[in-house]
């Protein structure tokens, strides 16, 4: 079984919708099964509720742990606005996307058999995409970007490290990059990141 007293004193983010809006908090004690979180004041605008269900996030260098929790408890303490929840999955760790700049930007992009599929964000190590088709953790697809209309395509082959169901029958993947299709692809991507990085003023 996990041990989630190895979060003592860490950041975790409480993720409280479809389109990832999360609040900060920090891990203040672990008990009797349940996790005490010291939440920042942005949890007012969540709207959550005791028995709601929430994604936590938890970022430890190049890992992240990732489990739902049930609502348990809310608090006002000396410390702060507590959050007491109670883990409902098991705990999952994979490689966390997020050590490289992400880029919020929407893009058409197409994987196995043509299933159209839609970027959230991307990065230069990896791809958030929303599809129909539901794929496995460690699934290899090839993935064929969209950067820009007609003909602009980037093809690579990446690997999903991260799934989520979401409303209305769509399936999150976080894409890991493992290579391009030719180094034409590589320098077409690597050159599409770098300008929305200076674009976005990330760099």
């Amino acid at each position: 079984m996990f041990d989630f007293c190895q979060f003592l004193n860490k950041y975790l983010f409480v993720d409280y919708s479809p389109v990832h809006q999360y609040v900060y908090s920090m891990v203040s004690k672990v008990e009797d099964g349940e996790i005490y979180l010291i939440i920042s004041r942005d949890f007012e605008k969540t709207g959550l509720l005791i028995d709601d269900i929430i994604v936590c996030r938890v970022p430890e260098g190049d890992i992240e742990y990732y489990f739902k929790s049930r609502i348990t408890g809310i608090d006002i303490r000396s410390e702060g606005l507590t959050l007491i929840i109670k883990p409902e999955t098991e705990v999952e760790q994979f490689i966390n996307a997020r050590v490289a700049k992400r880029i919020n930007l929407r893009l058409m992009a197409f994987t196995e058999q043509k299933q159209p599929a839609s970027i959230i964000n991307m990065s230069r190590k990896g791809l958030l995409l929303t599809t129909k088709k539901q794929y496995k953790k460690n699934d290899l697809l090839n993935v064929k970007l969209l950067l820009s209309y007609p003909s602009r395509i980037c093809s690579m082959t990446g690997e999903v490290v991260r799934l989520r169901d979401t409303s209305d029958d769509r399936y999150e993947c976080g894409i890991s990059i493992k290579e391009f299709s030719t180094p034409d692809d590589e320098s077409k991507y690597s050159k599409f990141i770098m300008d929305l990085e200076k674009a976005f003023k990330l760099i």
